[in-house]
């Protein structure tokens, strides 16, 4: 429900410096949530980019995380449909897994064969797609060239 007498009424308390928190416990019991106005805040519908008037002046809000991305992918959707039957030897999903374990950002590389379910795990430095290359080229020395037909990453 977005009127602009509601959305007045939030701008107005937010520039007294009332948290986002506080309006909807009081003023606007029950008719809107705390997160639908920092929903509203930080796409752009209210305060419009200025911050200054919020306590934490937004610093609390995390960055949203972009993930990198491998040139050599091929999504589910294009592989082919044997690969899906796991009739052939040669197909491999990869993937990566990134420790969230304090400040360490260890990485595992994850390969997995589809038609043995047989896994490889290598570990990486960091989330690069160099070293996810590095990765691959030591896969691709552990087995024979045959064994490797498509990747889905």
């Amino acid at each position: 429900m977005k009127s602009e007498q509601l959305m007045e009424t939030i701008q107005k308390y937010l520039e007294l410096t009332w948290s986002p928190e506080q309006i909807p416990n009081t003023v606007l019991k029950g008719v809107i949530s705390f997160k639908t106005i920092y929903r509203w805040i930080y796409d752009g519908t209210i305060l419009l980019g200025d911050l200054s008037c919020l306590r934490q002046k937004g610093k609390r809000r995390k960055p949203r995380e972009t993930r990198g991305r491998l040139n050599i992918r091929t999504s589910i959707h294009q592989r082919p449909k044997e690969v899906n039957k796991r009739h052939t030897l040669g197909h491999w999903e990869l993937d990566m897994v990134v420790s969230s374990h304090g400040k360490s950002k260890d990485c595992l590389a994850t390969f997995a064969e589809r038609q043995t379910r047989f896994y490889v795990t290598i570990k990486i430095e960091n989330r690069s797609d160099s070293e996810m290359y590095r990765a691959i080229s030591e896969l691709y020395e552990l087995f024979p060239k045959d064994t490797f037909k498509t990747y889905t990453v």
